[in-house]
């Protein structure tokens, strides 16, 4: 029996056993107040407890066909506490209504619901998270399915299962249903408890797809060899499904033997059958019937265009002569060769440079110069250029006038590093208005200016030093924003190349550098990469490579010192002795405020003074790249004026990533601090040096450290 039913019972009793009385009293012998109809009189002890239910419980009694049927009648006033809300209720004759004062949220963080993604057309349910806070109030119920926001654009915002707020901050769990009707960002505005905010839901666009397309109705269109083309047409096509198809103007439908279909003027094919507006360009290197696969939203056929013959005829290409042919996947390609002809009849064949005859995943066969074809047989200069997109064997199909054969590239992966070394100037500073800061100071750095209208900068040549026995050295340069290197000769050296043996590149950068590269830092220049490739004598290929940037900033491989530069005083000598601190040993130094540049490594092992001293004035293998530079040994204030930075110098704002910290300790076995060898001498002739862990200088003669500096200005 429910505490309801037990309610109501005694209640029934107690008026049926007292029937003169139209007022009752129960806890207590007395009269009831005037105008009370039941009063409770309680001990301190017992209270009144009203039936119990849980929302569910009370739903389902309230959906019951004899409650509906006496909802206004005998219903209303109907008073229960419920145990999920934790609150009173009264039912009105239409509704429940809660006692308790209704609960609030002060906000609702839609920010924090990301990532939601549906599809036009498709139908959603994409659950996830809405954080709240500032709850105050009352708890809140939710029921599964309730909407807190839509529809828009078809897609609404639920509740995900129901649930109560009780906590002041917290998540509800939602959920993304319904439909989109159009793609892009949907914002959808929700509302609960006083709080809104608009939740971003990203629509992705319902593919369109075409069933067919009508080639076979785009005829008559011709064009003649060697001529540049622009030929109109209509392309029917049939059974769009889907989405709406946006063509935008010029966009590629297919291409063969230098002809291109495209589309002609940007065009959204909404209809399920229609016409799209075609053009077909380019310059036909063969004559005779051209099928041009197209390809739009699934859908492929053939386009046939007649190419009419300009000039002579070649009988045969002899693309098998061409042999040796060697790319890297994904570096630009720049491999000269000559193709054989014969039986070429009639007019001269005029070929213009680039003329492309042939193209294959990635690569193009392009005529090698402005080309008249004259003799019976003879040889055409072509290159192969462009970057192939797979590794292993490419055949390039290539077409002139009449005849066609295919030319067999090998692509392949980039090698491992080799040996032997590669140099050239690698970084260029043009010096025009960035100031301060990592890039240094633009007075100091005028000297270092790269002024690319100067046939000395923007011309540079490359030396690549063999080591070992090798063949077949090659140069590619992968220059991806195409803005930095013109050109570069020569493509590379076949055959042999023996031990110490050098294979120059000459590269071509062009010449409005300055403008192009004017305010960018070391972190958004413009750069390049110069590759040589060589076989070694097990036929295995290795790779050497030069990163090429510039900037408009200062070109320190390492730390920069911003006035960092000393010079020794020529008058009165060195005043000081081992173990003085910065401030005695500079007195014999003065500083010229000028930036200076500490390379960034150590010299690999220990040195005495001739020892680092020819390191740091030679081209080696650790400043090889940055010879250009210039190079020197620092002096001893200058390796102390950066005391209070030489342990974090791999973490301060003016130094590039790899710039290592001094040390403390020596290399190898041994106790005391690591010394830094100067090229300060001591009146006797030993080179000072500068400790790190004793912020001090003393004598050193070997097993000394070394960094070497050059100056900015």
């Amino acid at each position: 029996m429910t505490n309801k039913n037990l309610f109501v019972i005694l209640l029934g009793l107690t008026l049926i056993s007292s029937p003169m009385y139209s007022q009752v009293t129960i806890g207590a012998d007395k009269s009831p107040e005037k105008f009370s109809v039941l009063e409770l009189i309680s001990n301190n002890t017992h209270g009144l407890r009203l039936p119990l239910m849980t929302t569910t419980e009370r739903d389902e009694m309230t959906m019951t066909d004899e409650f509906q049927a006496k909802a206004k009648a005998e219903a209303e006033g109907l008073t229960i506490f419920n145990t999920d809300t934790q609150c009173v209720e009264v039912w009105n004759g239409t509704q429940w209504i809660s006692w308790c004062a209704e609960g609030t949220i002060g906000t609702l963080v839609c920010e924090s619901v990301t990532g939601v993604n549906v599809t036009q057309g498709t139908a959603a349910n994409e659950k996830t998270y809405l954080p709240y806070s500032e709850k105050s109030g009352a708890s809140i119920a939710l029921t599964d399915g309730q909407v807190l926001g839509g529809p828009v654009s078809g897609l609404y915002v639920q509740v995900d299962g129901a649930q109560i707020i009780y906590a002041p901050s917290g998540s509800i769990n939602i959920k993304i249903v319904g439909t989109a009707t159009t793609y892009g960002t949907v914002d959808i505005p929700v509302a609960l408890a006083g709080a809104s905010c608009n939740i971003s839901v990203t629509a992705a666009q319902q593919a369109g797809a075409i069933t067919s397309l009508g080639c076979a109705s785009v005829t008559g269109i011709s064009v003649t060899e060697g001529t540049a083309a622009n030929e109109t047409a209509l392309l029917p096509y049939y059974g769009l499904t889907g989405a709406s198809i946006f063509l935008t103007d010029g966009q590629i439908l297919g291409s063969v033997s230098g002809l291109s279909v495209q589309v002609n003027g940007a065009q959204t094919l909404s209809a399920p059958d229609g016409d799209i507006a075609i053009k077909i360009t380019g310059t036909a290197v063969t004559n005779g019937t051209i099928d041009i696969p197209v390809s739009v939203a699934g859908a492929t056929c053939n386009i046939s265009v007649t190419s009419n013959q300009q000039g002579g005829t070649i009988g045969t290409l002899q693309c098998s002569s061409i042999t040796g042919v060697k790319v890297i996947q994904g570096i630009n390609a720049n491999v000269t060769a000559l193709l054989p002809y014969f039986d070429k009849q009639g007019a001269d064949i005029y070929v213009t440079n680039g003329t492309v005859i042939g193209t294959a995943k990635g690569l193009s066969a392009v005529i090698n110069g402005d080309t008249t074809i004259t003799d019976p047989q003879g040889d055409i200069p072509i290159k192969i250029i462009g970057k192939a997109d797979i590794a292993g064997t490419i055949d390039i199909p290539v077409g002139l006038a009449g005849a066609s054969c295919n030319i067999t590239v090998t692509s392949a992966v980039i090698p491992p590093v080799g040996y032997g070394t590669f140099t050239g100037r690698i970084c260029f500073d043009v010096v025009e208005i960035n100031d301060g800061g990592d890039c240094g100071k633009l007075d100091g750095r005028k000297p270092q200016k790269a002024d690319f209208t100067l046939p000395t900068v923007y011309t540079q040549t490359y030396t690549f030093t063999a080591s070992g026995n090798i063949s077949n050295v090659r140069f590619y340069v992968d220059d991806p924003t195409g803005q930095v290197i013109q050109s570069y000769t020569p493509d590379g050296y076949p055959g042999a190349t023996s031990n110490g043996a050098t294979r120059t590149l000459t590269v071509y950068y062009y010449t409005d550098l300055n403008q192009k590269a004017k305010g960018l830092s070391r972190t958004n220049a413009l750069t390049a990469t110069i590759y040589t490739v060589y076989t070694d004598g097990t036929g295995v290929d290795k790779m050497l490579k030069l990163k090429v940037s510039v900037q408009d900033c200062s070109c320190c491989p390492g730390y920069l010192r911003t006035q960092g530069e000393y010079v020794q005083k020529t008058s009165g000598g060195l005043t000081f002795a081992a173990g003085s601190n910065f401030a005695t040993v500079s007195n014999s130094f003065t500083a010229t405020k000028k930036d200076v540049c500490f390379f960034m490594n150590d010299y690999p092992g220990r040195a005495a003074y001739a020892t680092a001293n020819s390191y740091c004035n030679s081209a080696s293998s650790n400043l090889a790249p940055y010879a250009s530079m210039g190079w020197r040994l620092p002096n001893l204030a200058e390796l102390g004026y950066i005391q209070t930075w030489a342990l974090s110098l791999s973490t301060q704002p003016t130094s590039i990533t790899g710039t290592t910290n001094m040390l403390t300790t020596p290399y190898g076995a041994g106790t005391g601090s690591a010394y830094y060898v100067s090229s300060t001498l001591s009146t006797t002739g030993v080179s000072y040096g500068w400790s790190y862990g004793l912020s001090q200088s003393q004598l050193v003669s070997v097993d000394s450290n070394t960094r070497c500096v050059f100056t900015m200005k």
